[in-house]
């Protein structure tokens, strides 16, 4: 009767967690389902984690996996982070590194806080940073650039004027193909209604041009003589809201989450 009722309960979280995302947990904050970091090295690096996680007072997790089960790289990492229970406060704060060898992208995951810390400036200089890493096959290499530019962010503070901006809805092909499609139909309804009821059917009226019009053509020559002109291009001010603005999403726990992924390695 227990082995039922345990078996019965196991399915029952596994159902409760999305695809891709049943993992069993060892413990420590590396998670290298893809098995790219030799063990010496991932020692190193959880002390490495730690005491980042000590400095911050966030937390810090490092995810790699080669099969995201169809999921794209960044809500594979929003849910791994968010329904196996990591972060830090009432927030959840922390960040994940997410080495995505399926797709073969590197992503970052930001919950709570760190979401002010990371803004879209600085979340692309992470992930071209760990892209050289990445490139190179160096993974190791690409979790020590990625704590070393967390603490670095971290210690450079909250941006002034750090805003957070809700993403638009995804604008695919099919959509924009609807779009052309129906304002395509708008124009030539408009257009043809307009000259419909702009033209003299049944009418042989013909407007006579020569007889009811003029033209007086007349000459005149400007001379620029002894006259300097002078030119300077005036640029338009450049908007700091890329610097300060932290681009947040929803996961699908429901929780608010900031982050991307870079390029292809």
């Amino acid at each position: 009767m227990v082995r039922k009722f345990f078996a019965l309960l196991c399915a029952v979280l596994m159902l409760a967690v999305p695809a891709g995302q049943c993992f069993a947990l060892e413990g420590g904050h590396i998670y290298d389902y893809a098995d790219i970091i030799d063990d010496a090295a991932e020692e190193a690096l959880e002390k490495d984690i730690a005491a980042v996680i000590d400095t911050i007072g966030m937390d810090v997790v490092v995810l790699t996996a080669d099969d995201t089960d169809g999921q794209e790289s960044l809500a594979y990492a929003d849910d791994f982070y968010d329904y196996n229970g990591f972060g830090m406060g009432d927030d959840f704060s922390g960040i994940l590194f997410f080495i995505d060898m399926d797709n073969r992208v590197p992503t970052i995951s930001t919950s709570g806080t760190m979401i002010d810390y990371i803004t879209d400036a600085r979340l692309e200089e992470m992930l071209d940073a760990v892209w050289y890493d990445l490139s190179d096959g160096d993974f190791t290499g690409s979790v020590e650039t990625f704590l070393l530019n967390t603490e670095y962010f971290y210690w450079q503070g909250i941006p002034d004027g750090q805003h957070r901006v809700e993403a638009g809805p995804a604008f695919d092909g099919f959509d924009l193909l609807m779009t052309i499609i129906v304002m395509g139909a708008i124009f030539c309804v408009f257009f043809f209604s307009v000259r419909a009821g702009y033209e003299l059917r049944g009418s042989t009226y013909s407007y006579d041009v020569g007889a009811n019009s003029t033209m007086k053509l007349g000459h005149r020559l400007d001379r620029f003589i002894n006259r300097t002109v002078s030119t300077r291009v005036i640029e338009e001010p450049k908007s700091s809201s890329s610097g300060t603005r932290s681009t947040v999403h929803r996961s699908s726990s429901g929780r608010s989450h900031g982050g991307g992924s870079g390029r292809r390695f």
